[in-house]
């Protein structure tokens, strides 16, 4: 029996699905991957699809509603905050915070003030996430009344005993959630709104002692200014704690000189590398020109990051004893070394300066040339415009850029001819200083020929064309209003941006920047939804190898790009062109100058990762203009927080980084993602 009802049970069984085949099927819908593949592929366009952005904000998956706030947000335009701020009141924790923190990304918009009233209210929600958001948008977005609101929530929040709180945060911790992290990103927010009063209530006690050996909270006293806060920066400065001497070091230049010039005095004197530093810009800062012989004796004995520290000081103060070890500097080896030691010798004695010039010859190093021609860009008199005119028609075009602009300041009235003749130079950079001059010196006589040099404009460098429009508006707006008019149909993306601009400020309204389709499937982007692994990048340098972790999740088309350049050995013999001791190492241009790249822009992927030591972080020159250029930091840097796309952390090899000068380079990089070799073919 049992056999037969199983026998029907099949026949039937077969007899139903036979009879549905031929029965219309309701096709389904797309997949929760589907849906973010598709939202990547309109940000990659910078579209809203028709209002598909728009209706995905009230997609029933709670990573789907997140995921469009901060697609929103990232493309901007009129209405973004009107649209993301219902979410607010969304019931899932991770919705409303990254609801807060897309309106925060909102650049050149005043929030509705129900937006601001609710992101206040945000501040007693029961999310951690979310208050430190709200925080976090309130110091980017609000006014005075947001910094008293926060600094209640922090009090209030605060935990009870234990002052000062010994908070051993990892300085490299780039994780997205970390303990206390309302309080931190409440400290930062208190900083953006420089808000003296209610920082200092947070940072200290009635008795103006220390509430923190913390360093978010080392961080926000050095960020606002005045001299109540001598107290906690004596306090840092004077902890047995490398790390806190050095916040303590770099908050001495926000206090008067009376109150930080006995500290600088010893801590330039400090065991520790980064505190010298400090205290060097804080004599700097200061104009602490009794402080300057103190700093010369280090221009011998110290290390590089130091002894270029020394040089940009003694352009600035005066001492006696440093001419003869100057003078030495002009023979180092170090390129770096001798483009400071350049500007050090002209402060301390311009005469000599020119005497000991006409002997040398020209430097072999073209970032010697160039930052020559700088410093005759801040020198006056016959002499610098004469050797910058000579300059300007010299071998390399990132000198003649260079010197192009500092005849500008120097010879504002023989500059023009000049200028326009460089309007046609072959290389691209070289004439967009030549057009950033004219305009300066609004120059009636140049309208026509930097309108023409708009018009030929053919550099793959997709920034170039747009900044040319630019300098045609500071000539004559209504010249450029009818070019704009044309340009909204450009080709290059960061133009149509550029010509929306103009023609919004002559009053133009409802004026849209059409996106251009994207040449790419959904089957591009959604491997980079879900992926299961984490590309790990090795970075063999001059100095050894950088491994890294790329935040594949939190910026998956700025990891494709920078993979893909990778893997193409783009990078491989790249300098590191720019060094800033305490700041950040930058490579990724084939220029060496700062202006290069891989010949398009790729969009901004700002995130909610933190910019702490050894993160890494795109470089750019505003919004969706990135391409090769990075920069791994040596410190935190809160202040640079949802300004670039971060999109990787240094795993292991901080102390290569901490080694990089600006004559290293990149040997080669290599990627590991879970399926490829990390070794490309040779």
């Amino acid at each position: 029996m049992t056999r037969r009802l199983r026998a029907l049970g099949a026949f039937f069984s077969i007899w139903i699905a036979a009879g549905c085949a031929s029965a219309p099927v309701t096709p389904a819908g797309p997949t929760l991957e589907g849906k973010l593949a598709r939202l990547m592929k309109l940000e990659d366009e910078r579209s809203l699809g028709g209002g598909e952005v728009e209706a995905r904000l009230g997609d029933p998956a709670g990573r789907v509603r997140g995921q469009a706030a901060l697609v929103r947000a990232r493309i901007g335009g009129p209405g973004a905050a009107l649209e993301i701020a219902p979410l607010l009141d969304d019931a899932s924790p991770y919705v409303r915070a990254t609801a807060a923190f897309a309106l925060g990304l909102l650049e050149d918009v005043e929030l509705p003030r129900e937006a601001i009233g609710r992101l206040t209210e945000l501040l007693d929600d029961a999310s951690e996430r979310v208050r430190a958001r709200a925080m976090e948008a309130l110091g980017k977005k609000g006014d005075p009344s947001s910094a008293e609101a926060i600094a209640t929530t922090l009090l209030a929040r605060m935990p009870k005993g234990g002052e000062p709180y010994q908070w051993n945060d990892d300085v490299q911790a780039s994780a997205l959630s970390y303990p206390h992290f309302d309080l931190r990103l409440g400290l930062f927010a208190l900083a953006r709104l420089d808000s003296l009063r209610y920082g200092w209530g947070i940072l200290a006690t009635q008795g103006s002692t220390p509430r923190f050996a913390w360093w978010p909270a080392a961080w926000t006293a050095t960020a606002l200014t005045g001299d109540e806060l001598a107290p906690i920066l004596r306090f840092y400065a004077g902890s047995r704690n490398p790390e806190f001497r050095y916040w303590g070091a770099k908050g001495l230049r926000s206090i008067s000189s009376e109150q930080a010039q006995d500290y600088i005095r010893l801590l330039i004197a400090d065991p520790n590398e980064s505190v010298r530093i400090e205290a060097i810009r804080a004599a700097t800062a200061h104009r602490l020109h009794a402080r300057a012989d103190d700093l010369v004796p280090l221009l011998d004995r110290d290390t590089r990051y130091v002894q270029t520290e020394v040089l940009k000081a003694l352009a600035e103060l005066h001492a006696e004893a440093a001419i003869e070890p100057l003078i030495d500097g002009l023979g180092s080896t170090s390129p770096w070394i001798r483009a400071l030691t350049l500007g050090a010798l002209a402060r301390q004695d311009t005469n000599g300066f020119w005497l000991l010039l006409a002997g040398l010859g020209q430097d072999e190093h073209w970032q010697v040339r160039a930052a020559l021609a700088d410093l005759l860009g801040r020198l006056a008199g016959d002499r610098s415009v004469a050797l910058l005119r000579t300059m300007v028609d010299e071998m390399d075009p990132r000198v003649r850029a260079r010197a192009l602009t500092a005849l500008t300041t120097r010879d504002p009235d023989g500059a023009v001819t000049i200028l326009i003749q460089h309007l046609t130079a072959e290389d691209a950079f070289e004439r967009l200083a030549a057009a950033r001059g004219l305009a300066a010196l609004s120059a009636r006589d140049a309208l026509e020929p930097v309108k023409q040099a708009f018009l030929v404009e053919s550099s793959e460098e997709p920034r170039v064309k747009a900044e040319l429009l630019a300098a045609l508006a500071q000539l004559d707006a209504a010249e450029a209003e009818s070019i704009a008019r044309e340009a909204l149909d450009d080709t290059n993306y960061l133009v149509r941006i550029r010509a929306a601009s103009i023609l919004r400020r002559g009053g133009s309204t409802n004026v849209q920047v059409l996106a251009r389709p994207s040449q790419q499937g959904l089957a591009t982007y959604e491997p980079y939804v879900s992926p299961a692994y984490s590309p790990q990048a090795f970075m063999r340098t001059s100095r050894g190898t950088i491994e890294l972790e790329l935040f594949v999740l939190d910026a998956p088309l700025t990891v494709r790009n920078f993979v893909r350049l990778a893997r193409q050995g783009f990078f491989d013999g790249l300098s590191f062109h720019r060094v800033v001791p305490n700041g950040f190492v930058q490579s990724g241009d084939p220029r060496g100058d700062g202006n290069g790249g891989p010949g398009y822009a790729i969009r901004s992927e700002i995130n909610g990762r933190p910019i702490v030591r050894g993160t890494l972080v795109m470089a750019d020159h505003g919004k969706d203009t990135a391409g090769s250029q990075f920069f791994i930091t040596h410190v935190p840097r809160p202040d640079l927080d949802g300004l670039h796309t971060v999109f990787g952390q240094v795993t292991k090899g901080m102390e290569v980084v901490d080694l990089i000068e600006p004559s290293d380079t990149i040997e080669q990089v290599t990627i590991w993602d879970g399926f490829n070799s990390p070794y490309r073919e040779p």
